[in-house]
């Protein structure tokens, strides 16, 4: 229960919470997160979504569990073009929290992901950024 109440403190929309490590996401019962919140990975990028979200966002192991597979989907893409497995407009905008991807721009951003460093878009922010100019160029 304590780890549950860390991700909902944490749920706070405003970001700069004490990052939840991938024992206390495992604990409430979210599968294949693993590591350290370190630059570059899906539990950073999670972390971070979860945190500039509300928590209703994250009030469910079933909402956690969505958004982790989302940004793993996602780091597995940036910078690799022969990924087996790409975000679907779905995913990207549970991420970005808004409905900013659609079935016209997704193959855009997916390729502009593979062009991407993982460190380039494990944050909320800088994937909105990088869908933010797939958008508008």
């Amino acid at each position: 229960m304590d780890a549950y109440n860390a991700i909902l403190r944490g749920a706070d929309s405003t970001g700069g919470s004490t990052p939840i490590t991938a024992a206390q996401y495992f604990a409430i019962g979210v599968m294949g997160v693993t590591g350290t919140n370190a630059d570059g990975t899906a539990l950073k990028l999670l972390d971070d979504v979860a945190d500039r979200s509300g928590t209703t966002a994250v009030d469910t192991t079933a909402k956690v569990q969505a958004l982790f597979d989302a940004a793993a989907r996602v780091m597995e893409l940036t910078g690799n073009p022969s990924a087996g497995v790409s975000p679907s407009a779905q995913d990207l905008n549970a991420l970005l929290g808004n409905s900013s991807v659609t079935a016209l721009n997704l193959a855009a951003i997916q390729d502009a992901l593979k062009l991407a460093t993982d460190a380039g878009v494990d944050t909320r922010l800088e994937l909105q950024g990088l869908v933010d100019n797939v958008i508008n160029n």
